[in-house]
């Protein structure tokens, strides 16, 4: 008797966490194709608005990764977390100035995203977005109050990861909005001296003539 019980347990447990999968699969597979209706479907059969799929991603991240702004806002106003993290941290921001998804950046901000929130390796949106060049992104994030000095856990800055690209117009942009080019990180280096290091100097050039100026 107890063998059954146990193997009709196990059943029901099986049975369980298929139903649960199945709902989850359900809201980012509709979210990436922005069917509202779909999602609101999979939400009424029981679908967890935060569950995560096998990359760690809320259905939050799929909205921005495919470009579905009107169901990134379904999501939002039925509730969704908007600081979600992913499988290293990254929250719907952090994927959105990834991928310099402006209209998700402003709506994410605009329902009082973190802006300055960390990933698991301490980097924030604008970090991101510097790193890969992505200036339209910087751009909205230093509209909104971004810090430009933030520091990840190796006390690099963005304008580190702008230098390491060697992206001339983003290291311009954070300079106008007094991000310091004398930092330094856990390495001992500037921005300076990872422009020069990685041999952008035209980058190098612009930032030795910020850090004199900052000195004086």
């Amino acid at each position: 008797m107890r063998v059954i019980f146990t193997v009709l347990s196990f059943c029901f447990l099986l049975i369980s966490c298929l139903f649960y999968v199945a709902h989850a699969a359900a809201i980012h597979d509709s979210t990436a194709r922005g069917d509202i209706i779909a999602i609101e479907q999979a939400l009424a059969n029981g679908a967890d608005i935060d569950e995560r799929d096998h990359h760690g991603r809320a259905a939050l991240h799929v909205a921005v990764l495919y470009g579905q702004t009107d169901s990134l806002g379904y999501l939002l106003e039925h509730g969704a977390d908007i600081e979600a993290g992913n499988s290293i941290g990254w929250k719907p921001l952090h994927a959105a100035s990834r991928w310099n998804r402006i209209e998700a950046i402003r709506l994410l901000l605009d329902r009082g995203a973190n802006i300055d929130a960390h990933d698991d390796f301490g980097g924030t949106a604008l970090h991101l977005s510097a790193l890969v060049g992505k200036a339209d992104a910087v751009s909205v994030l230093l509209e909104y109050g971004a810090t430009p000095d933030v520091s990840m856990s190796d006390g690099s800055t963005p304008l580190h990861w702008a230098a390491f690209g060697g992206h001339i117009e983003i290291i311009s942009d954070l300079l106008a909005h007094n991000a310091n080019p004398n930092i330094i990180n856990s390495e001992g280096l500037s921005a300076f001296d990872l422009a020069l290091k990685h041999g952008h100097e035209d980058a190098a050039t612009l930032l030795e003539k910020a850090m004199i100026a900052n000195r004086a």
